[in-house]
């Protein structure tokens, strides 16, 4: 049987450098490389004598060039610029000739706002391409090219901590760890959505106090005294007298591991920490700065696999390469006052002024964080909420 593919890695992923690149696929028993980025030089434009040099180092290592990552197609679908991608795909041909590769990566265009492109009308851009990758024995690997592909709704963050939305005329902050698009009807969405009535019942019914979210809490084994098992016992009686050490409802961080991975019936002790958290501060009560106990001493034995929690979380099925795009640039930014705890920031700067890339913009009144200019421009609004900056 032929194995058309290898185990292997994007090098840009890890390194620009070609030789640490090399030394990494050795180091972690690997059978080849796919280029992308080396060198901070495209692999299509990269010298040939250049490529043949790391050819021969490559089989001197017992390596192999699985695949090359270019840019091909990674563009908007306009008829001016095939011809210019058709020559990028010419040399990534010739690149993979000398490399003795067969597979090269490419996209189907970025899609338009109204949504992802019909198949009916992307055929034609690839007529040319695929003659020439027939001429020259080679395939295109198609990476999904943006858009959605059905009705989903929006975590912005990752899959535990995130918040649900459906509005993405909300901005992107320095808070904003990503947006993650979940078909609607995924189990993911219906345990964030609140549901604080049908949270108590199922406390009630479930609940077992097996203190597997309290054993499995990384917090509690940073010696923190974090118990969600608690927080579920006051919610499932209704009496906070429950809830044992208020300190350690409070060094909760809402990770989401108790409800995400560790409860075997599907339960929310997070959440049940989060609304504990929430009856404690109007009572007026504060934490206090200390670390109960000594950290657990099998801390290490208790960090959870990636791969097993996007299985728990049925999110597997949407794992794939997600390299990092070009960079973004805009005309305008509209930047809120408020990213961060405390309250809004003060603005330092007035209508009209001209600004600078990474000038401070806004000083906090109190606990908070400096704001800074994220184009050069000229400060064409300021509100209580928000500084708008136009080129």
């Amino acid at each position: 049987m032929e194995v058309l593919m290898k185990i292997s890695f994007i090098t840009d992923e890890v390194t620009q450098s070609f030789d640490e690149a090399v030394r990494f696929a050795r180091q972690n028993g690997l059978a080849g490389l796919e280029l992308r980025s080396v060198e901070d030089t495209a692999i299509d434009m990269l010298p040939a004598e250049t490529l043949r040099t790391w050819r021969r180092r490559l089989d001197a290592e017992g390596l192999t060039v699985c695949g090359l990552a270019g840019s091909f197609y990674k563009c908007a679908p306009e008829p001016d610029s095939v011809e210019a991608e058709l020559a990028k795909l010419e040399r990534l041909c010739a690149a993979a000739d000398i490399l003795g590769c067969a597979f090269i990566r490419g996209f189907a265009f970025f899609a338009p706002e109204e949504g992802p492109l019909p198949a009916e009308t992307l055929a034609p851009y690839f007529e040319r391409p695929v003659r020439l990758l027939e001429q020259r024995g080679k395939t295109l690997l198609l990476e999904a090219a943006g858009g959605t592909t059905c009705d989903c709704q929006f975590i912005v963050g990752g899959p535990l901590m995130g918040k649900l939305t459906d509005d993405l005329s909300q901005p992107v902050t320095k808070t904003t760890g990503g947006l993650l698009a979940i078909p609607k009807g995924h189990p993911l969405l219906q345990k964030k959505t609140p549901s604080p009535a049908r949270d108590q019942v199922l406390a009630r019914a479930v609940c077992c106090q097996c203190s597997m979210c309290t054993q499995m809490c990384p917090r509690n084994a940073m010696g923190l005294h974090v118990e969600p098992h608690k927080a579920m016992r006051a919610l499932a009686s209704g009496n906070d007298a429950l809830l044992g050490d208020h300190n350690g409802i409070f060094s909760c961080c809402d990770c989401g591991l108790c409800t995400y991975y560790a409860c075997n019936f599907g339960l929310k002790p997070s959440v049940a920490m989060q609304q504990a958290k929430g009856r404690l501060q109007r009572q007026g009560i504060k934490p206090r700065k200390e670390v109960k106990y000594a950290p657990d001493g099998g801390i290490e034995n208790k960090r959870v696999p990636t791969e097993r929690m996007l299985l728990r979380l049925d999110l597997k099925q949407f794992d794939g390469d997600a390299p990092m795009g070009p960079a973004i640039t805009a005309d305008a930014v509209r930047i809120p006052l408020k990213m961060h705890i405390g309250a809004p920031n003060k603005p330092v700067v007035q209508q009209g002024d001209r600004v600078t890339c990474g000038q401070l913009i806004s000083e906090p009144t109190g606990l908070g964080a400096r704001i800074h200019a994220s184009i050069d421009g000229v400060v064409a609004a300021v509100t209580a909420d928000y500084i708008e900056i136009r080129k």
